[in-house]
């Protein structure tokens, strides 16, 4: 996936984690609270910069604001006695590399060093759209003349996608799988999206949200 999305605004994050929360009553379902200490340690939220390239996620312009790795995103995450809407940097950073990983294998979610996050750091991260940068095949020209470029990908009527991600000590990474029709023609990975209405079940455990049907997208 390529490094790049629209972010939802922290205002409407907040709408889709009440709505969450309903729907968990509603159906009784048991999210994972995390305790006091491991809320305090893996959910400290990144300071929340003013930076003119993504204007304010948090502050007084409440806009959707294209996210970079170690960018801030506000994120749906589960505290120790509720739901909580953070502001998090997009990237798990590690001594063994230079940079953010901030892609992480749908695949290999329960193995590694995303095992632990997997089980007990699940997250929600809310998006307008995403980017992958790659080849659109253009016939009859050759190879080497085909462009190269950065394409938009949203959901047909505009409704927001949800990423399903991880979280360690204030930072996320977003889950990927093999692409679906629309997106192969560019790439050959992109985010897992969760339904809107199984997002409760992504953060209490479901791994199964992990194979489901790809949803369908538009590219721009």
């Amino acid at each position: 996936m390529c490094g790049r999305f629209t972010g939802l605004s922290a205002q409407e994050t907040a709408d889709v984690a009440r709505g969450i929360a309903r729907d968990a009553r509603a159906r009784q379902l048991v999210l994972p609270l995390a305790t006091d200490e491991a809320v305090a340690v893996h959910l400290a939220p990144a300071p929340l910069e003013r930076r003119a390239a993504q204007g304010s996620l948090f502050g007084e312009a409440e806009r959707p604001a294209d996210v970079f790795p170690d960018g801030v995103a506000p994120v749906i995450a589960v505290g120790a006695r509720s739901l909580k809407v953070v502001g998090l940097r997009w990237g798990f950073h590690v001594d063994w590399k230079q940079g953010p990983i901030f892609n992480a294998r749908s695949e290999k979610a329960g193995q590694g060093m995303w095992a632990d996050a997997c089980a007990h750091r699940r997250c929600v991260v809310g998006a307008h759209a995403f980017y992958e940068r790659g080849t659109v095949v253009h016939e009859g020209l050759p190879a080497a003349q085909q462009p190269r470029g950065l394409y938009r990908f949203a959901a047909p009527d505009g409704a927001p996608l949800f990423m399903a991600g991880l979280y360690e000590r204030g930072r996320f990474t977003l889950l990927t799988c093999p692409p679906n029709e629309t997106v192969a023609a560019v790439h050959d990975r992109m985010p897992v999206l969760l339904d809107r209405a199984r997002l409760a079940d992504w953060l209490a455990g479901d791994t199964s949200l992990l194979d489901t049907p790809r949803l369908p997208l538009v590219r721009a």
